[in-house]
């Protein structure tokens, strides 16, 4: 689960975005800040936030958030651009609470992230209250949702490579679960879900990550229209990259890159990885190997040949758990964070990467760094500090 609460979503985008634009040349960001709205209007604090826009209907945005206390997520839409704010449980503003089926969301714990596909898909990825990985969509921006069709098999059950004293489970061999909820539920950490161009013309696809007992873990699927989604095809890929406060992101062909941060504990320093998978959906991913039943459903053996090699991208002074005068408590990680350019542009196919550093061990004097890649992620530019201050502050991604 996150430590960090992130408060300034919007204001990364714009300097993402601006960063983007002009081939890493630092500028600052001009724009019309509205007043501050008060989308929860709950008491206590609504940590570890969301929010997504609609590209079919840049009015149509949603947002989701942690609790105080309890099980569920915070959960609001908008149909002015944000101006004005509704519930998709209008009671307790509350989805994933077990108050109530009318949500149609299993139970949540938390580490809600949301992202609309091309055709106004919008997807919510969190981590339900046993703590495993699940996905439920909405096809009317989150005034409702469809249900969980993505939920999990404990891969200690699958006969992966470097894991070789386990195999599949008498269970799944009969049949495995009959719970209707129950298409994956793999255990997890700090999920991130994405949409993007698909190996297949026309459609769009989504990838799913999260941390798995210290690896990356992915698994993806096929969009073609409103509501037209491929079920996640049960099975996930063990990446080659270790760690946990990842990203992933999808290239202007399909194309998936995922990153991390190893060591995930202590004051640092660590590494920052990636790993790609070259085609994403195409035929070199997901080949479908001997199946066998689950739930009325094919499960697929994990195949861990479809990402490449890890790749260093840099190391950095902050550890997965760094502690500074601005967050004693819960701590920091350097957020690694990916951005690839896709608008057919002059740097179409390059892809980008945020992180945080440190400018010396344990100074808590820390910087947003960028680097970007033009060769998928196989070689990587010398870093570009975002912030242009002069003092010694902590800056975090």
């Amino acid at each position: 689960m996150k430590k960090i609460e992130t408060a300034a979503i919007a204001l990364c985008g714009m300097v993402i975005a601006s960063v983007l634009c002009l081939g890493l040349v630092p500028t600052a960001v001009q724009g019309t800040v509205l007043p501050p709205v008060n989308i929860s209007k709950l008491a206590g604090h609504q940590s570890e936030t969301t929010i997504a826009i609609d590209p079919t209907n840049t009015n149509r945005m949603f947002a989701a958030s942690n609790t105080s206390t309890g099980n569920g997520m915070f959960a609001a839409y908008s149909t002015d651009g944000g101006v004005t704010w509704a519930y998709t449980d209008p009671v307790d503003k509350i989805i994933g609470d077990g108050a109530g089926t009318a949500d149609n969301v299993p139970l949540a714990c938390c580490d809600p992230i949301a992202t609309f596909d091309r055709f106004g898909n919008l997807y919510l990825a969190y981590l339900s209250s046993s703590i495993s990985v699940r996905v439920v969509v909405s096809t009317n921006g989150g005034q409702s949702f469809t249900g969980t069709n993505f939920a999990g098999i404990d891969y200690a059950n699958i006969d992966v490579k470097g894991n070789p004293k386990f195999s599949v489970s008498e269970k799944e061999k009969k049949g495995g679960d009959d719970d209707p909820d129950d298409v994956l539920d793999q255990v997890g950490d700090q999920p991130t879900i994405v949409t993007g161009p698909s190996f297949f013309a026309g459609e769009a696809s989504v990838w799913v990550s999260w941390n798995g007992d210290g690896v990356i873990r992915a698994v993806g699927t096929r969009a073609s229209g409103l509501g037209a989604i491929t079920p996640f095809i049960n099975t996930f890929i063990a990446t080659p990259v270790a760690g946990n406060f990842g990203d992933i992101e999808i290239g202007p062909i399909g194309q998936v890159l995922v990153t991390a941060q190893s060591p995930s504990s202590g004051e640092g320093p660590s590494n920052i990885n990636v790993s790609l998978d070259p085609d994403g959906l195409g035929p070199l991913n997901f080949t479908q190997l001997p199946s066998i039943p689950l739930g009325h459903k094919p499960f697929y053996l994990t195949n861990t040949e479809n990402f490449g090699a890890s790749v260093l991208v840099t190391a950095t002074n902050v550890g997965g758990f760094d502690f500074i005068p601005a967050q004693p408590t819960r701590s920091i990680d350097a957020e690694a964070d990916l951005a690839w350019d896709r608008t057919g542009g002059l740097y179409n196919g390059r892809v980008y990467l945020a992180y945080t550093e440190e400018t010396a061990p344990e100074n808590n004097d820390m910087d947003i760094l960028v680097r970007f890649s033009n060769s998928n992620g196989a070689t990587w530019s010398a870093p570009v500090r975002v912030n242009n201050d002069a003092t010694a502050r902590s800056q975090t991604g």
